[in-house]
């Protein structure tokens, strides 16, 4: 909030940053009710580019999940005179960046800038990166798009079904992976066949004919191209009895 001066105006404002949007909507102060009230004005001004200024190369990256960190080459073309050491700064989920030049920095150095989006970057869908510089405080375009970064998965939590006689099923049921939007059942702990006979949305019904055993089966936890570790499920399946004789 910017408060002016008394009267009609104008009103000067002062430390506005080159190149970067500024939005205003003018109230009025009115004594002795001390309430603001609304004028209806909406004005936006973008500054002048300067002597100095930062060009981001347009790019696409992503989706990424958000289990680990995940590397980003970001460009840009300097234009006029600095000292001070270029960053890779990322905004928020919602594509607003920090008012300053030393927060969200996930990358330093010269052109191109390898830069590092953390493991367990909150989830969302319209990231952007920009190159910045303290010296002179200067804040690049943004990289143009959005990007998205998706929830992983923990690994379920389901337990191993009651034990079952042969010639009879046994129901798994996927659980317990946070931020999972559904379930898969496999045959491995990794890599392996996706089991697709018997299920039914998160829940696989065991075929009739297992053997006397104990078999496992392996449940991922899925978030669009996110994908949970595999938890082990084991079904023991034991004899039935024969008709006792006599």
């Amino acid at each position: 909030v910017y408060n002016g001066t008394l009267g009609t105006g104008p009103i000067t404002i002062t430390g506005l940053i080159a190149n970067t949007t500024y939005y205003f909507k003018g109230y009025e102060y009115c004594s002795p009710d001390k309430v603001y009230k609304n004028n209806g004005i909406d004005e936006s001004l973008t500054t002048a580019l300067g002597s100095d200024f930062i060009t981001t190369t347009p790019a696409s990256y992503g989706p990424f999940c958000n289990a680990t960190s995940q590397n980003i080459s970001v460009e840009y073309t300097p234009t006029g005179s600095f000292s001070g050491t270029f960053k890779a700064q990322i905004s928020d989920e919602i594509g607003n960046f920090p008012l300053d030049a030393t927060s969200n920095i996930i990358g330093t150095g010269t052109n191109p800038i390898t830069a590092t989006i953390p493991a367990f970057t909150t989830s969302g869908t319209g990231y952007r990166v920009r190159v910045v510089n303290e010296t002179p405080l200067t804040f690049g375009d943004d990289n143009g798009s959005d990007i998205s970064i998706i929830a992983s998965p923990t690994t379920p939590t389901t337990a191993n079904p009651a034990t079952i006689c042969e010639g009879t099923s046994a129901s798994i049921i996927g659980s317990g992976s946070t931020n999972a939007t559904g379930y898969t059942f496999w045959d491995q702990t990794t890599g392996g066949t996706q089991i697709t006979f018997g299920v039914s949305g998160n829940t696989l019904t065991t075929p009739t004919n297992l053997s006397v055993g104990t078999p496992s089966y392996f449940i991922q936890g899925e978030n669009g191209i996110c994908l949970s570790d595999r938890k082990e499920v084991v079904v023991t399946v034991i004899a039935s009895p024969t008709t006792p004789s006599g």
